[in-house]
């Protein structure tokens, strides 16, 4: 989902947001269609509530179909997500080392795992 959609212009990208996670398991969200996008896009990662004892791994897979996904080299990687103190987490997404969709996939450990977590990223769309 764009936040903005202004060619040449910074354009907001949601991967997911404010994502409540309960207890252990494994989710994928929506492709992100990232073929208008010049360069790279500028990822955030940030949580709250990490529970001790738990931790949420997010990581990016691509797609040149929006349906079959698999990682790629160079794909950006973030550090686990725990229950200690930790800011934001960012990455840079380079959109010409990836195909034209990314898909966000984080995986919880523990059996009383409870995290907000949100992916969003920010990058130029190129002049139509």
């Amino acid at each position: 989902m764009n936040l903005q959609n202004n060619a040449g212009q910074h354009t907001g990208v949601n991967f997911f947001t404010a994502h409540a996670l309960v207890a252990g398991g494994t989710a994928t969200f929506a492709g992100v269609d990232v073929k208008d996008f010049v360069g790279d896009i500028a990822l955030v990662l940030a949580s709250t509530n990490a529970v001790a004892g738990t931790g949420a791994a997010v990581t990016l897979l691509h797609s040149s179909d929006n349906s079959t996904f698999a990682t790629w080299a160079g794909s950006p990687t973030f550090a686990l997500v725990t229950s200690a103190a930790q800011g934001p987490l960012s990455a840079s997404l380079d959109t010409r080392s990836c195909l034209r969709y990314v898909q966000a996939k984080h995986v919880v450990t523990g059996t009383t795992a409870t995290f907000d977590l949100a992916l969003i990223g920010v990058g130029v769309k190129q002049n139509q």
